[in-house]
């Protein structure tokens, strides 16, 4: 994660996949860019379920959240994508 700036020992301690790396990615991606809006996805699968993190940096504001979907992972990811997108838009809304 050198590219967004998030410490190795941070990475370790959290794991790939959580809302607190998610986070990280999009406050960072959006300082990074230098953008108004950044979304920031990670994920784990297992045989089961995907858990996907999801983080939304608008303004001053981060917004984290976690989907367990539980169908193939094609299909999880591009509901994880629709799912973003609906919360990004309500955030901006609520601004």
């Amino acid at each position: 994660m050198k590219f967004l700036n998030i410490n190795q020992e941070v990475w370790y301690y959290y794991g790939y996949a959580s809302q607190e790396i998610a986070g990280l990615m999009a406050i960072n991606g959006k300082e990074k860019f230098q953008s108004n809006i950044c979304l920031a996805f990670t994920s784990k699968s297992t045989d089961e379920k995907d858990d996907i993190y999801l983080a939304v940096a608008y303004k001053d504001k981060v917004s984290t959240f976690c989907f367990q979907l539980s169908s193939k992972r094609r299909q999880n990811m591009k509901q994880a994508i629709l799912l973003g997108i609906e919360k990004t838009l309500r955030m901006i809304n609520e601004i």
